[in-house]
């Protein structure tokens, strides 16, 4: 296993915390944690990260395949995992939408019947240039609902109020195309041997928003970021330097582990 501190900016005697999916290989009989989703076939590189079970996680990650926050002491080799919390990393992608979709289902109101050209239409409003993102949502009660996000929500539904019948959600965003524009250029400005995952996604209004999944924050890339508007970009470190140097892994206080 290569040195892992090329990537993370580990050292040896550190307490750190990672986010990723846990993955299995029976083959290699050990555990690693990665920031790319599990599959049939694997990659075996050096941003996989070792990991060293002690009694009480090998216990309770015997029945875990997934995705996990895990936090423990760097030894060179393997992180000594002593508590995780599967429900800390989760996507931020999906806890987006599963906002989206409760917002949706307080604001959306049932009337009448898709109209059978309404899908066409919804085709055009995507590509209006006041609606900065449309996507949908599924709901149990009412089905498919499109969301639309404008920084002109009033021009929007004038719009729509236009065209025949079907389900949409207009919210207001809070920003334009314009800053959104900044916001993938910064992602993008990210060194590609420091990035794990790139893309966008949909906040909880419906907004599209940049994000980044980084071996480390660039130098000045916090600064900069904070020149847009807060949730217009979402770059986060795969592994975080959590406390100060500890001595050895017997220091470790596992009442204090993720919180």
């Amino acid at each position: 296993m290569a040195d892992m501190s090329a990537y993370a900016g580990l050292v040896v005697g550190g307490r750190f915390r990672a986010r990723g999916w846990l993955v299995f290989d029976p083959a290699r009989a050990a555990s690693y944690l990665t920031p790319f989703r599990p599959s049939k076939v694997f990659v075996w590189d050096d941003r996989f990260l070792p990991l060293r079970l002690d009694e009480v996680a090998k216990t309770e990650l015997a029945f875990l395949e997934g995705c996990v926050e895990v936090e423990g002491f760097w030894d060179g080799e393997a992180l000594l995992v002593s508590r995780w919390d599967e429900d800390a990393a989760v996507d931020p992608a999906v806890a987006s939408l599963r906002v989206l979709a409760q917002r949706v289902r307080e604001a959306f109101v049932h009337t009448h019947a898709e109209h059978p050209d309404f899908e066409a239409f919804a085709a055009t409003l995507g590509s209006h240039p006041s609606v900065l993102a449309m996507t949908h949502v599924a709901l149990a009660e009412y089905g498919r609902v499109y969301v639309l996000s404008s920084p002109e929500p009033e021009r929007v539904e004038a719009l729509v109020a236009q065209g025949p019948a079907g389900p949409v959600v207009v919210f207001r965003s809070r920003w334009n195309e314009a800053q959104l524009e900044d916001a993938r250029a910064l992602v993008d400005s990210v060194p590609d041997d420091q990035v794990l995952k790139i893309g966008e996604a949909t906040t909880d209004r419906g907004e599209r928003y940049a994000h980044a999944l980084v071996t480390q924050l660039p130098d000045g890339f916090e600064a900069a970021r904070d020149l847009l508007p807060e949730g217009i970009v979402d770059v986060r470190p795969w592994i975080e330097h959590v406390s100060g140097p500890i001595t050895s892994p017997d220091a470790l206080d596992n009442g204090s582990l993720l919180g």
